[in-house]
């Protein structure tokens, strides 16, 4: 059996609609991973020793790769490295977010691109980490809400099926 085909029969079993479980799983993860493993290859390709960036870009990658790697499985592995995946995520973007709302990180857009344009990047950044901060939320909470779907062997929920419909 697939894994595509056990987690549509867990699906079944389950009873329940998990909204967002196929975009995250088809579109968002592998996105982010692709994303994250680019953002390692400008470090090591445009080194400016910022060692502390490159670890956590490091970190980040290696939590999305097992995370999309074990998501198609739909097993306590799944869970715990999406869970942990998405908490990583969310903290990188809050490290990214706190220099933004500095006076130095401000001066140094503006003189670099122009006052306009300094600040029109500046609310750019802020907009897309804050709109991961939502997927991170959403996800976070979708993954703890069905967390029995998760962490329950096929069997399991095989059995709480038919105990339900006896």
């Amino acid at each position: 059996m697939s894994s595509k085909e056990r987690r549509e029969e867990k699906l079944s079993y389950y009873g329940r609609r998990i909204v967002g479980l196929k975009a995250y799983m088809y579109f968002w993860l592998p996105v982010i991973t692709v994303l994250l493993i680019s953002g390692i290859v400008q470090y090591i390709t445009a080194w400016d020793g910022n060692a502390l960036g490159f670890v956590v870009q490091l970190v980040l990658s290696v939590t999305a790769v097992w995370a999309w790697v074990t998501i198609y499985d739909v097993s306590s592995i799944s869970w715990v490295s999406n869970i942990i995946f998405l908490i990583v995520f969310g903290v990188g973007m809050i490290i990214n977010i706190i220099p933004l709302f500095s006076g130095s990180a401000e001066l140094m857009g503006t003189s670099i691109f122009g006052g306009f344009l300094g600040r029109y990047m500046m609310v750019i950044s802020i907009v897309v980490s804050g709109f991961f901060l939502i997927f991170v939320g959403f996800y976070l909470g979708m993954f703890c809400k069905h967390k029995v779907f998760f962490r329950s062997s096929l069997k399991t929920l095989q059995k709480f099926s038919e105990d339900e419909t006896a």
